[in-house]
């Protein structure tokens, strides 16, 4: 007999490879059709502001659609409440399943781009989308039941974070100098990962508490605000 690990995995890539595969491809191609149309009117050094700024914008974007892939092979967790496992292995699983395919998603995305030479960093990155992945799972598996508590929680979450990559590139203010993340350091790696278990503990409580039918209610407390 299969364990229920295995049986998530196969579930995962049956659902999502195909949509995993077309973001991947789509990771690659736009940014470098983007550096190549640029290129061909005038040539702009990997290292130079302009360069760096583009690398911050397109591994957000490409995150993001990294992130829509993944979600989609994952699918809803509540398909998987009835299974004989505890949630502390079904969240454990799902999470790193979804953590390990973002952030090798962007190596081998980032690692075919620098071969056209863009220097793109490939670790502090990867850890970052990784991070930011577990946290927009902890509110979206966490907030079950309310569109809006789970776009708040991700606002809440990701914001934070986003400011934080780009801060690894140079200060905010206009005109600062851009240098590519030379990182990541033992620090960060900390950070990071302290805020990946945060996000697992986060959700292993919300998931308990959906997995025997506690729905956080909005309602409620809409109603309360309206009646103040």
């Amino acid at each position: 007999m299969r364990s229920i690990e295995s049986v998530l995995i196969v579930d995962f890539f049956r659902r999502g490879w195909m949509g995993i595969l077309a973001a991947e491809l789509a990771m690659i191609a736009l940014p470098v059709a983007v550096f190549s149309g640029i290129w061909r009117e005038a040539w702009v050094a990997p290292a130079s502001d302009v360069a760096v700024g583009m690398h911050v914008v397109f591994t957000l974007m490409t995150g993001f659609l990294a992130a829509c892939a993944v979600y989609v092979a994952e699918g809803s967790l509540a398909r998987f409440y009835i299974r004989p496992i505890s949630t502390r292995r079904l969240v454990a699983w799902q999470m790193l399943v979804g953590v390990v395919t973002i952030a090798v998603m962007y190596l081998a995305s980032a690692t075919m781009i620098n071969l056209g030479g863009y220097g793109w960093p490939l670790w502090g990155p990867a850890l970052f989308l990784a991070t930011a992945f577990a946290c927009s799972q902890a509110a979206i598996w966490t907030l079950e039941g309310s569109s809006v508590g789970q776009l708040l929680g991700c606002l809440g979450t990701l914001i934070p974070l986003v400011t934080w990559f780009r801060l690894q590139y140079g200060d905010l203010h206009a005109g600062a100098t851009l240098e590519m993340w030379d990182g990541p350091s033992a620090v960060q790696i900390l950070l990071l990962g302290v805020i990946m278990c945060a996000a697992y503990g986060v959700t292993v409580a919300g998931v308990n508490r959906t997995r025997r039918g506690d729905m956080l209610n909005f309602s409620r407390l809409l109603a309360w605000w309206e009646a103040r």
